[in-house]
């Protein structure tokens, strides 16, 4: 895939954040100008609507600067029902 694109946009991560392992095993496969964007955790869109959500999102935030410069945009997909 990364020989072809230079960008993939993470699904998974929106139900689960893989391990530590995993994202660094993601950084070290692609080449240095790759960027991953990983869409919010449900948790923070959809379940805390936005609100109280700062153990999520320090927890996706601290992890997802694992992948360094590799690390692109965070997609938050917010629910069509959110006022």
């Amino acid at each position: 895939y990364a020989r072809e694109f230079d960008t993939v946009e993470i699904n998974n991560t929106f139900y689960r954040l893989p391990s530590s392992k995993v994202l660094l095993q993601w950084a070290d496969q692609v080449p240095p100008h790759f960027k991953f964007i990983l869409k919010a955790s449900q948790r923070i869109t959809h379940r805390k609507r936005l609100k109280d959500a700062e153990e999520p999102l320090s927890y996706l935030l601290q992890n997802a600067s694992l992948l360094e410069s590799r690390l692109g945009p965070i997609l938050f997909q917010l629910p069509p029902n959110l006022k």
